[in-house]
């Protein structure tokens, strides 16, 4: 997967296309902005939007007395773009209490897949040679321009003003205070579209991962309804032991319930958000390819694209028996070590595994916390029993809206 750095320097710089040696000096430069420290700081900001979450689904209008019907998809990703908004660049997006947003707008531009936006895609896939003569950007132009006004915005009030939150943007700040660069022979400075780069990777991964496991996991809950009811008893008891109410503190949320991230982990098995994973075989210099045996015999030639089926592989029930039931008990603590290594990878896998995979984690058990602590989940007429995806898409998407009915049942 690659882009051109001149035509597209937000698309070729961001942490998801970069290649070595850029991406691991990225990587290194960014990954303190997601430390366990920093998300367990985050946390209250993350419950506050939980709490607007609710405020928003009490404003929508009752079928029937305390029921009131939901698409998932489009409130979770509401949800997670206001989390990002708050959590990583200090803004308020509003996109639970305004319909129309400019960070939903934007955010909702970069996944949608007309036909040009199709063969985009597909090429930064299968046809990167080609890219830098089609002058095709990993993100719309109205996008990056909004990206780009936000963050320098953002970045020079607080520079003139001397606040710090402590969060993404600070981060930024302080890589170009510092000179910070990139590159080996030729050093290039964190600056302008590089940093923008930055927060372009994480407004996009970020609200799009997250809102997709957490919608799927309440999908899934829809439709099982002992699996749900043992889930709200789970969180019924920790609400007991921490003084009766719904505001569960950060230790509480990430180590005392279990079963909460079974049933992510399973949801994230049946719905991983990336179908599948790109990597490169790299090689020493001199080698000729890389030897399979004993397992095959084709040797992988040095720099061949190398696609991991991931839905495949989670759906195989080599690994996984009855792979198509929602079960979240493959991931209770008994079971863990019946799960195959490589055989589960929803955040991918080896060095370039998602760096924000503890803090989107965190944002889905929050929200289900806050919405299971006040509703039933159960399914109405518009319900989906079965799900198709989209075949233009290069995230998990369905055809079909996720609805809900959302029926008044408070634990506290």
């Amino acid at each position: 997967m690659c882009t051109d750095p001149a035509s597209d320097p937000i698309g070729y710089y961001n942490l998801l296309m970069i290649k070595n040696p850029h991406w691991k000096q990225l990587r290194a430069f960014l990954t303190p902005s997601l430390s366990l420290a920093k998300i367990k700081k985050m946390h209250l900001l993350v419950d506050q939007i939980g709490q607007d979450m609710l405020s928003y689904v009490e404003t929508l209008p009752e079928k029937r007395p305390q029921v009131r019907e939901i698409e998932l998809k489009e409130l979770c990703a509401q949800f997670t773009t206001d989390v990002i908004a708050s959590t990583f660049f200090g803004i308020r997006s509003c996109c639970l209490s305004q319909e129309e947003s400019e960070f939903r707008y934007y955010g909702r531009k970069i996944f949608e897949y007309g036909a040009r936006r199709g063969v985009t895609m597909a090429s930064f896939f299968f046809m990167p040679e080609l890219v830098p003569y089609l002058k095709f950007k990993l993100f719309p132009r109205d996008t990056e321009q909004f990206l780009r006004v936000i963050i320098q915005r953002e970045m020079e009030r607080r520079e003139a003003s001397g606040e710090k939150r402590g969060d993404f943007i600070d981060s930024l700040i302080s890589l170009k205070s510092n000179d910070a660069t990139i590159g080996v022979k030729e050093k290039i400075p964190l600056k302008d579209d590089i940093l923008v780069a930055q927060a372009a990777t994480f407004y996009m991964a970020s609200f799009e991962t997250t809102s997709s496991v957490l919608s799927f996991t309440l999908y899934e809950l829809t439709k099982n309804p002992s699996i749900q009811q043992r889930l709200r008893e789970e969180i019924c008891a920790a609400i007991g032991r921490n003084q009766g109410g719904p505001d569960l503190p950060y230790e509480c949320i990430v180590n005392e319930l279990p079963y909460l991230g079974a049933v992510i982990s399973e949801a994230a098995r049946l719905y991983p958000v990336l179908p599948f994973l790109e990597r490169q075989c790299s090689l020493p210099e001199g080698a000729t390819g890389y030897k399979l045996e004993p397992f095959h015999d084709f040797v992988i030639p040095n720099k061949m694209p190398v696609l991991i089926p991931i839905y495949a592989i989670h759906r195989d029930p080599k690994f996984f028996p009855d792979p198509l039931r929602f079960n979240p008990e493959r991931f209770s603590k008994e079971n863990l070590d019946k799960i195959v290594p490589c055989s589960y990878m929803p955040f991918g896998v080896g060095p370039r595994t998602c760096l924000g995979s503890h803090f989107g984690t965190l944002q889905v058990k929050v929200a289900i916390v806050r919405l299971l602590s006040r509703y039933r989940l159960m399914c109405s007429e518009s319900t989906p029993k079965t799900l198709t995806y989209r075949k233009n898409a290069f995230t998990l998407c369905s055809n079909e809206g996720l609805f809900a009915n959302l029926v008044e049942d408070k634990l506290f």
